[in-house]
């Protein structure tokens, strides 16, 4: 079932501008901190796929009380099949413009959906966005990981910077449309983020 929305004002279907999809698996004790930091977004054009993929824990279960509390979560549940095919699964589900990267332990800070929209809108014509992050240790200390610098100003990367090196990837942005234009996310490769963006 897709996750359109009617306009009070037209009447007409919308899709959300953003899907964050979620792979989530024995995720009990993360999942929770990460779909709060979704639902505290600033933006609020968004859909949330969360995809269990076959977990044995409480993942199913926390998803789904989401799901319950707010229309804009949806839960796929799979048997297992790695990060890859729960990534595919929750785009396959997805109707957003955009898809948005976020694993069950990644957090997204609540204005991160208000500027990547931004950024969309004043860098138009890409296909990718990604932004900075950050490695959150325990005791509220961050780290920037190496080869990033939290102050860069916007810039593009040529195919042999992404070679290199992979861009940061937590809440990395993509109009949905590409998935299927490159095959989707490869099954039982390490790093099928990276061999996505390659």
């Amino acid at each position: 079932m897709e996750s359109v929305r009617v306009s009070a004002t037209t009447g007409m279907a919308t899709r959300p501008r953003f899907s964050v999809v979620v792979p989530a698996y024995e995720a009990e004790t993360t999942l929770g901190e990460t779909l709060d930091a979704i639902l505290a977004q600033t933006f609020t054009d968004w859909e949330c796929v969360v995809v269990d993929d076959g977990s044995p824990d409480d993942t199913l279960s926390i998803a789904t009380g989401y799901a319950q509390r707010d229309p804009r979560f949806r839960v796929v549940h799979q048997s297992n099949q790695g990060t890859a095919g729960a990534y595919n699964a929750g785009v396959f589900s997805a109707v957003g413009d955009f898809v948005v990267l976020c694993s069950a332990d990644d957090i997204l800070l609540p204005e991160h959906l208000s500027r990547m929209s931004a950024f969309i809108d004043s860098e138009g014509g890409y296909d990718i966005y990604s932004s900075s992050g950050y490695y959150w240790w325990p005791g509220d200390y961050r780290e920037v990981p190496d080869g990033l610098d939290e102050g860069r100003e916007i810039h593009s990367l040529e195919l042999s910077d992404v070679i290199r090196k992979c861009f940061y990837s937590v809440g990395a942005t993509y109009r949905r449309e590409l998935h299927a234009d490159v095959g989707g996310y490869r099954p039982g490769v390490f790093g099928e983020d990276y061999v996505f963006w390659l």
